[in-house]
């Protein structure tokens, strides 16, 4: 049983959250992006060209430092919520063996 503030169904469903809001901002970045290079591509401006390759740089940078970081964010939590049960478990376990009170 675990003693820990934070009920795990509701940080796993914090969890769910930031990995599909990073999806769904990597999903948005690749959709500016694919414009801007489909533009680009039918464009012989050497602007167009420019800025189809400052999209590129710009998408592998907001997916390094947005998604990336949420759906980082995510993982912790969950480790975090699973470390705390295990500690709380192994705690209820010691005082049982002890034969203290719960």
């Amino acid at each position: 049983m675990s003693n820990t503030r934070f009920n795990q169904g509701d940080v796993e469903q914090q969890a769910v959250r930031h990995t599909q809001q990073a999806n769904a901002v990597g999903r948005k970045v690749d959709s500016v992006y694919n414009t801007v290079t489909g533009t680009a591509q039918s464009s012989p401006s050497k602007m167009t060209g420019a800025a189809a390759r400052i999209a590129e740089v710009w998408r592998e940078s907001v997916k390094k430092a947005v998604t990336q970081e949420m759906e980082d964010m995510a993982t912790k939590m969950r480790q975090a919520v699973a470390d705390q049960v295990s500690v709380d478990e192994t705690s209820a376990a010691n005082q049982k063996n002890v034969g203290l009170p719960l």
